[in-house]
């Protein structure tokens, strides 16, 4: 009888040991890219310059100190480039690593407001009330000057000489960590939402969710999993990304106005 038992525990002890090895690895599988978005970022090896899918969400830190950001509009023929596949055909090379939408615009298909390029200012800031997410206040400025990439509220935006790109956009999801206070937590508008942040470390990194979700949940995933300090929407349902590591374009269904770059530095 006690060599029955004996039995019985080895067998239990064995299938217990199996299903943990099992549930060990899945829980590392599962908790490598969770770790990579930890507060100790640099410890835990933040991969830049790649793309990176996380539980529903793509995101891309590019490394500034190997790439630069960039913003296009028109081509040489001051026609829009409006998708992305005419834009990477007409830049060809591997300077591009990384590219998206770089938010809302005009019927006209214009800038709804701010657009820097190049140092020169292509449209003017639009600080006039109106109704849809680029006047849901506060919105906001991501730019980039002396080569940092930064966001700023609109009403506080200052320009200067030293501002190479700019584009305007709204709403400013979170703002000095924390989130726009007219953003509803139960909130039913579910749809694809892109933006750009500023992490506390100064760093950028675009935003992408791959499901529909609702602008509070979209924030909360950037504030505590990308220790984001500012972070400003996009678009939304025809947002896109390019990664050149994939070798493909995405398809469009609407056509975009500005495009917003990670480019190898030369």
């Amino acid at each position: 009888m006690k060599k029955i038992y004996l039995l019985i525990l080895v067998l239990v002890l064995g299938i217990t040991g199996i299903f943990f090895m099992k549930f060990s690895k899945k829980t590392k599988e599962t908790s490598e890219i969770t770790d990579t978005f930890s507060d100790n970022a640099e410890e835990k090896g933040v991969v830049y310059g790649k793309k990176i899918e996380d539980r529903g969400f793509t995101v891309y830190k590019p490394d500034l100190n190997k790439e630069i950001i960039k913003m296009y509009w028109k081509d040489e023929n001051n026609k829009a480039y409006s998708e992305l596949s005419k834009f990477i055909q007409e830049n060809t090379g591997d300077k591009i690593n990384f590219a998206t939408n770089g938010g809302i615009y005009s019927e006209e298909y214009e800038p709804n407001g701010l657009y820097i390029e190049n140092h020169k200012i292509i449209s003017k800031i639009n600080l006039a009330d109106g109704e849809g997410n680029f006047y849901m206040q506060p919105n906001g400025v991501f730019y980039i000057q002396n080569n940092q990439p930064k966001i700023s509220e609109s009403k506080a935006f200052e320009y200067n000489e030293n501002i190479s790109y700019a584009t305007q956009s709204g709403p400013l999801l979170i703002e000095n960590g924390v989130i726009n206070k007219k953003i509803g937590k139960n909130s039913e508008s579910f749809k694809i939402r892109s933006a750009v942040g500023i992490d506390r470390e100064n760093k950028v990194f675009f935003l992408m969710s791959s499901e529909k979700i609702n602008f509070y949940d979209f924030s909360k995933y950037a504030l505590d999993k990308l220790n984001c300090k500012d972070l400003l929407f996009l678009d939304g349902t025809i947002s896109k990304m390019y990664f050149a590591d994939e070798k493909k374009i995405p398809e469009q269904n609407y056509p975009f106005a500005v495009i917003i770059t990670s480019e190898k530095r030369h």
